[in-house]
């Protein structure tokens, strides 16, 4: 009799927890009001998986259609993280008990939250129901709001007072379906493949979406495509259902199917069935690659900004041969190219070494073996670990000058890693660089563990040409746009903007001995042409940004989580566009040879602009 008198006193506080409906749980908001509290729910579990860090069963649970409260603001599902006792399996009817908690996804405060009920003993099977039916995302269900990812936070979305939007704001919309099956139907991949098994899609084939050009969706100022949906693949107890391997573009044959979830700062499909078929890609939606441009023109010249992508001997061959047979064939044989992340001859290898002669040289090889001309090396080698980027790799921007091309490298010596190059005035007062090529302001704080401008002087048409090679400081740090702070924000954005303060100075100091000196920044600035570091440049007419000359639906050279975007510049200086024979004269646009892709060979598109050299030779 002690024995059971003593089972139902520690049965006791099970038994006092109150029954409650999963919809109250989840409540009107993005943190349940009864975080904290010990609950009894009952539900249907949708999907099962091990939870890696304690090895316990981590389920979706769903309400059964009679628990329903039928309303869109409510999601109707919750994770729960099981006790010890038997697994269950999808389609078990479930009553389990224990605390609620708002977990925080990776540890990382920048993330979203989701509800979670932390069992304090075995759930009780119930018996077995139909699996919920999913929620149809697109016009044929709940349409994702493309206006607005959040348009009434200012601060932390967890104690935002503001009203709970799903039918508008789009971070509403997700937490709204927390953990429930939803469906989305006629799917377009807007991005390849990721490298971490997700896919980035549109439903209804992108037909809401004002931003689609093509297979891209392009961001605006204001703008960044909330209507995106990301899918990865699930990994359950029942199985592993990946997502497949595919390029921007492609259409499937039927819905995907999950859970809907949230981790690594985006809400996400966790697919807990097969991922349809792949159809054949559309032709009316085909990537616009410009491949082909031809041999530069009689009396024109070419030039191209690359980022290489972590470019060593060390790289797989295939993907170095593809960059020669892209700027062998695909880019013409440019007259030159600006590179941004060419590493060291030794790759990642952390062995002190800092040329990257040996990775110039086989890009250089690669060029030659695709048909392509002749070209040489110009790069001056950083310090060992100074201007970050991969550990080992001190990558560093660099230029190919075509042997016979129209443009010629006028060569200084004197530079070094720590030699600021100087604008001098020559004996004719017109500008010169004190070295050819040199580093800018390599000392200057801006530059503290990011790549230093590199700038060559050139000859164009007997006048003396100055471009300076990019790679402005990444994003790092910013929040992410469907994170805990809303709006999200950029501080990365001040470092770049100091830098381009300095790089603008440089552009001064060329214009000030003459105004119409022939000045071409370019390469990857890590930034909007919209944005705050790349208006800097632009400010008081000293350079234009050729990107703004491109049709809304062009402006874009990378692909990230769907959003195609231009992080890749060339802007000229007045000077440059009046010797080209003016901006009629001016050729610009991007090659979407890579961004597209599953398998590019860099995960950034060339920036490429064609213009009137007088006096140079033709076809070549």
């Amino acid at each position: 009799m002690k024995i059971v008198v003593l089972l139902l006193c520690l049965s006791a506080p099970l038994l006092a927890q109150p029954a409650a409906r999963i919809c109250d749980v989840q409540g009107r908001a993005h943190a349940s009001s009864l975080a904290g509290q010990s609950v009894t729910l009952t539900g249907i579990v949708t999907s099962v998986a091990r939870d890696s860090a304690t090895g316990h069963a981590l389920i979706t649970l769903q309400s059964a259609p009679s628990d329903e409260d039928s309303s869109p603001l409510t999601s109707e599902a919750l994770f729960v993280r099981l006790d010890d006792g038997p697994r269950p399996a999808p389609g078990d009817l479930l009553r389990v008990a224990g605390r609620l908690k708002e977990y925080n996804p990776g540890g990382v405060d920048s993330n979203l939250r989701f509800t979670t009920l932390m069992a304090s003993s075995p759930a009780e099977l119930l018996g077995r129901r139909a699996l919920p039916r999913p929620v149809l995302l697109g016009a044929q269900g709940r349409a994702v709001p493309a206006g607005s990812i959040d348009d009434d936070t200012r601060g932390s979305i967890g104690s935002r007072p503001g009203p709970f939007d799903p039918g508008s704001d789009a971070i509403d919309f997700f937490e709204s379906l927390e953990g429930m099956r939803v469906a989305l139907p006629d799917a377009l991949a807007v991005d390849a493949t990721s490298k971490y098994g997700e896919l980035v899609l549109l439903p209804d084939a992108g037909a809401a979406s004002e931003s689609l050009a093509g297979v891209a969706l392009v961001i605006a100022e204001g703008d960044f495509n909330p209507e995106r949906v990301m899918v990865q693949g699930g990994r359950w107890l029942d199985g592993d259902f990946p997502v497949p391997q595919v390029d921007a573009g492609a259409r499937f044959d039927g819905p995907f199917v999950g859970v809907m979830s949230y981790s690594y700062g985006n809400p996400k499909i966790m697919l807990t069935q097969p991922a349809p078929a792949v159809l054949a890609p559309d032709a009316d939606v085909a990537a616009d690659t410009r491949v082909g441009l031809g041999p530069v023109p009689v009396g024109h010249a070419r030039m191209v900004g690359y980022n290489v992508e972590n470019l060593s001997p060390a790289s797989d061959p295939a993907r170095m041969a593809r960059l020669g047979r892209h700027i062998a064939q695909d880019l013409g044989g440019p007259d030159l190219v600006a590179l941004q992340e060419v590493q060291d001859g030794s790759g990642p290898d952390d062995d002190g070494s800092t040329s990257a002669a040996a990775t110039l040289d086989a890009l250089i090889a690669a060029i030659d073996a695709a048909g392509g001309p002749g070209y040489r090396a110009f790069e001056l080698a950083p310090r060992d670990g100074a201007d970050g980027g991969q550990p080992g790799g001190n990558i560093r921007v660099a230029f190919l000058v075509r042997n016979d091309g129209a443009l010629a490298a006028v060569q200084r010596p004197g530079g070094g890693s720590d030699v600021a190059v100087e604008v001098q005035a020559g004996s004719d007062g017109a500008p010169r660089l004190s070295h050819s090529p040199g580093r800018v302001a390599p000392d200057h704080g801006a530059w503290h563990r990011s790549r230093v401008p590199l700038a060559l002087e050139l000859s164009m048409g007997g006048e003396p040409l100055f471009v300076v090679s990019c790679h402005l400081r990444s994003k790092g740090g910013d929040t992410p746009l469907f994170g805990m702070t809303q709006p999200f924000e950029r501080p990365s954005e001040r470092l770049r903007l100091l830098q381009t303060e300095v790089l603008s100075s440089f552009v001064d100091e060329l214009l000030a001995l003459d105004p119409n000196a022939r000045v071409v920044l370019l390469g990857d600035f890590n930034d909007f042409q919209f944005s705050a570091p790349l208006g800097r440049l632009v400010q008081d007419g000293a350079l234009r940004n050729l990107t703004d000359s491109l049709p809304a639906g062009e402006r874009w050279t990378y692909i990230y989580q769907g959003n195609a975007q231009a992080l890749d510049h060339m802007l000229v200086s007045p000077g440059f566009t009046a010797a080209a024979g003016g901006p009629e004269h001016l050729d610009y646009g991007v090659m979407h040879l890579n961004s597209v892709a599953h398998d590019g060979a860099s995960d950034h598109d060339p920036c490429v602009l064609t213009f009137r050299v007088e006096g140079a030779e033709g076809d070549r």
